[in-house]
């Protein structure tokens, strides 16, 4: 993201992590860097391979239940993403209204399709 704003320093850069199912949605922040979760568009749980959550500074896998999705729910859905847990705190410079859990980095998988078949 920083070559971005290098690149043009005079533009607003948005990014967003989210998906089509509208589990996870988690604009990224202009003053912090980072991804902020809004814990109104869905419930967000980071866990580790035990399906435990995970701690503050702790990597683990995004799951999301939608609550935007009433026909077919995703609840608990399993993103295969995985993100480094933040903190939970007040962004004063964002939004002094807004306490949001803050997501220190965001690591996407990555699917390649070769002959019908979907590698991770």
């Amino acid at each position: 993201m920083n070559k971005f704003k290098e690149s043009f320093p005079n533009s607003k850069i948005f990014s967003w992590y989210g998906h089509a199912e509208q589990v996870i949605l988690a604009p990224w922040c202009e003053h912090t860097n980072k991804n902020h979760l809004w814990p109104f568009y869905g419930y967000t749980e980071i866990l580790d391979e035990k399906d435990e959550a995970v701690k503050e500074g702790e990597e683990g896998e995004l799951i999301g239940t939608s609550f935007h999705s009433f026909i077919t729910p995703f609840i608990r859905y399993r993103t295969m993403d995985r993100a480094i847990k933040g903190q939970w705190y007040v962004l004063d410079v964002c939004d002094p209204s807004s306490f949001l859990i803050v997501l220190e980095v965001v690591v996407m998988r990555l699917l390649l399709r070769k002959k019908g078949v979907i590698y991770q």
